[in-house]
C-alpha cells in the first residue's frame, strides 16, 4: 500500500496587493502595541522595585496592577503572532517587520533599565547595556551591505513583484521566502517608497494609540 504525500495547501488570494498591504499593516500595529504594552509593563515595574506578585496563597508584598499581569504574558506571545502574521500576509512587502522586531524590541527596552540605572541601579544600567548591544548589533551587521535600503522599502512591490536586487544577500531570504522569476525583477519606484514608509507610519502610530488606550483602560 502506497500513499501520497498531501499537496501543498493553496491560498491564491494571498497574491493580491491588498493582502500584502493589509497584511503588512495589521502586523506592524499589532507587534507596535504589543511592544508599548511591554514596555509600559517593563517601565512599571522599575516603579515598584523591580518585582511584583498577584495571586496565591501567600501575602504578597507588592500587588502587580491589573495591567501588568494582564500584559506581560500577553504582550509577548502577541509579538510573536504579529511577527508571523508579517511572514504570512505581507510577503515581503513593505519594510520587514521579521528584520526589525529584534532591535525594537531590545533596544526599546534597554531604556526602562537606564532609567532605573539614573536612579542608582548599577545591575539595571549593566542589563541596559546588554540589551543595548543585543539590539544594535546585527542591525549594524545588516546595514553593512550594499543592498541596505532592503530594510526600509523590503524585497517586493504590493503586486508582488520582486525588486532588482532583493535576495542578493543570505538574510534577505527570509523576508523574501517566494523568489520571482527573472522576468519579475522591478526597480523600485517612488510610489513603492511612499506606500512602504506611509503604511509603517500609520501602523505604528496606531499602534502605540492602542496600547495607551488598552492599558489606560485597564489600570
Amino acid at each position: 500500500m502506497t500513499t501520497r504525500p498531501l499537496a501543498p495547501m493553496a491560498w491564491p488570494w494571498r497574491d493580491s496587493a491588498l493582502v500584502r498591504v493589509v497584511g503588512a499593516f495589521v502586523s506592524w500595529a499589532g507587534f507596535i502595541t504589543c511592544f508599548t504594552l511591554l514596555y509600559l509593563v517593563s517601565y512599571t515595574l522599575t516603579t515598584l522595585g523591580g518585582s511584583c506578585a498577584s495571586g496565591g496563597p501567600y501575602v504578597i508584598e507588592v500587588e502587580c496592577p491589573g495591567n501588568v499581569a494582564l500584559f506581560a504574558p500577553l504582550s509577548i506571545l502577541g509579538g510573536f503572532l504579529f511577527a508571523g502574521i508579517a511572514l504570512l500576509f505581507a510577503q515581503g512587502f513593505g519594510t520587514p517587520l521579521v528584520i526589525w522586531a529584534w532591535p525594537i524590541l531590545f533596544v526599546g527596552l534597554s531604556v526602562t533599565f537606564f532609567a532605573s540605572a539614573a536612579s542608582g541601579d548599577v545591575v539595571g544600567g549593566i542589563i541596559g547595556g546588554m540589551f543595548l548591544l543585543m539590539g544594535i548589533a546585527p542591525l549594524l551587521l545588516l546595514l553593512r551591505g550594499t543592498d541596505r535600503w532592503l530594510l526600509f522599502l523590503g524585497s517586493r512591490s504590493a503586486a508582488g513583484r520582486q525588486f532588482v536586487t532583493a535576495g542578493d544577500r543570505p538574510v534577505f531570504r527570509l523576508i523574501n521566502r517566494r523568489p520571482g522569476a527573472v522576468t519579475d525583477l522591478i526597480p523600485p519606484t517612488a510610489r513603492d517608497w511612499a506606500l512602504s514608509i506611509g503604511v509603517v507610519v500609520l501602523a505604528v502610530t496606531a499602534g502605540i494609540v492602542g496600547a495607551r488606550l488598552l492599558w489606560a483602560a485597564t489600570a
